[in-house]
């Protein structure tokens, strides 16, 4: 018998020709995050073996694994062991737990095993059910406390099956700029694009020393919980005050604030070139604030040469923020602060706008003076991953 963590993949077994890129990905994120302990893929799951009694919270690094679709700890024991002998083991899975219910579901990877997988349930679940007295009755669907046995050609897995957040390996689609602002929605939209398997390269314009250092002290603590899900993860620091005063000087009032994000959207385009990006991620929401229109929208995405990516587009608020809860950052999130663009936002501001004005304003000043200055003077912070105690 061997205590071990079962790990099961997501979409990674409805891949073609590029699965085992995939698979590879996911078993070496898997490794990173247990590095003291021996992965291995096996029968297309990935056990993690554990050699001592080990206190460490699997269970949260396992909830900020994308590719995950379920996982558990339990026993890996030898082929031969009788039914009751697994019913002993699925016993001692409850530990300290008090489920009000509880089922059992049994894979035969070994077809030559004699008995149906409803068979061995059944009786899996009568052991359980009679030793607690009846007190736990089984719920077939939906169950509080999910069994797991698996019969593979070389063993028995007999584990608590929990659900994870599914998704693809980090790093499998490349990287993106994301644009953290220190609010709700960009850090949802980013674990969105974290769980489709792309790492998230930070960009955050702030516009000190005219807002607080509390604003990228925010975004810092957000990159740090991204990192949770991602590794170590880079956040560049770009100074807008420059570009906000010019164009405030010069472009009319109700498009300041398009031509702002056109502005943010050009330094960033050049910061995917330095990084090799290939998209950038915004947390916008149609029409959720002015700038988020669809004329607006269009016309700030007209100033990227590279793809948007708004994983929020069709949510409203309180889904996003009900996400933030789930991931993590919504307490950060929370917390008041000056928002670059909140602070430049116009009394009236244009809500339809039209190209042709858009960039006849944006001609009234020196965009390409400005992106030079605002990329010479952008500093990176590297936010490292926290290894769990293991």
């Amino acid at each position: 018998m061997k205590k071990v963590i079962v790990i099961h993949y997501d979409e990674i077994g409805t891949k073609g020709a590029n699965r085992p890129d995939f698979e590879k990905a996911f078993l070496n994120d898997i490794k990173r995050r247990f590095k003291n302990l021996r992965a291995q893929d096996i029968w297309g799951r990935i056990l993690v073996f554990l050699e001592k009694e080990n206190t460490f919270d699997y269970k949260r690094i396992l909830k900020q694994t994308p590719g995950v679709a379920t996982f558990g700890s339990g026993y890996f024991l030898d082929k031969d062991v009788s039914i009751d002998k697994i019913g002993e083991f699925a016993i001692a899975l409850f530990d300290s737990a008090h489920p009000t219910n509880f089922a059992v579901r049994v894979k035969r990877v070994d077809k030559s095993v004699s008995g149906t997988s409803q068979e061995f349930e059944r009786k899996i679940g009568e052991h359980i059910f009679e030793y607690f007295n009846k007190q736990i009755p089984v719920k077939l669907s939906g169950p509080e406390f999910l069994v797991a046995v698996e019969f593979l050609h070389k063993g028995i897995l007999v584990y608590r099956k929990e659900k994870g957040i599914g998704g693809l390996p980090v790093g499998v689609s490349g990287k993106a700029i994301s644009l953290l602002s220190g609010g709700f929605d960009s850090p949802v939209a980013t674990y969105r694009l974290i769980k489709r398997g792309v790492i998230p390269v930070g960009a955050h314009f702030h516009g000190m020393p005219k807002t607080s250092p509390k604003a990228i002290e925010k975004v810092m603590e957000i990159s740090r919980i991204l990192s949770n899900y991602t590794g170590d993860f880079d956040l560049y620091l770009i100074p807008t005050l420059d570009a906000m005063q010019e164009i405030a000087k010069k472009v009319p009032d109700k498009l300041r604030l398009i031509i702002l994000r056109r502005f943010m959207m050009r330094v960033v385009n050049n910061l995917a070139n330095q990084v090799d990006a290939k998209a950038i991620i915004t947390g916008e929401s149609v029409g959720q604030v002015a700038s988020q229109t669809l004329a607006n929208l269009g016309a700030i995405a007209e100033a990227s040469k590279l793809p948007i990516l708004r994983p929020l587009s069709g949510d409203n608020k309180n889904e996003i923020i009900n996400e933030a809860r789930e991931i993590g950052t919504h307490d950060i999130s929370a917390q008041p602060h000056d928002d670059t663009c909140s602070l430049f936002v116009p009394k009236h501001p244009e809500t339809n706008a039209k190209l042709k004005e858009v960039l006849e304003a944006e001609a009234l000043y020196d965009i390409d003076k400005l992106i030079k200055y605002a990329l010479e003077n952008t500093e990176l912070k590297k936010i490292n991953y926290v290894d769990p105690k293991i």
